[in-house]
């Protein structure tokens, strides 16, 4: 699917006019948004959510002018002490974010 482009303002209500996102895909969309402009966690990613984000969300989301890539944090080991959640990490046109491990 191709990006997902938003307002930068009243994207919430624009996020229930796009009827080509099945209501789970909008509900997620919505709280991935409003957690990351609320600098609260993320939405806890379950392996179905991630399924549901990889088939609607792949290209990302645009808010405005500024993009973003949905990705998803996983803990190095499956434990209780962590959780895997969404993030919204910026991009910009012409290349790709690395850590600077990869640099």
């Amino acid at each position: 699917m191709n990006e997902i482009k938003l307002p930068e303002a009243n994207w919430q209500s624009d996020i229930e006019d796009k009827k080509e996102l099945p209501k789970e895909a909008q509900v997620l969309l919505d709280s991935i948004l409003v957690r990351y402009n609320n600098h609260t966690p993320g939405v806890t990613a379950t392996p179905e959510l991630i399924e549901l984000a990889k088939k609607y969300f792949s290209q990302g989301v645009s808010m405005g002018s500024q993009k973003f890539d949905i990705t998803v944090y996983e803990p190095e080991e499956k434990s209780m002490v962590g959780r895997a959640f969404f993030a919204l990490v910026p991009k910009w046109q012409g290349g790709k974010l690395k850590y600077l491990s990869e640099v």
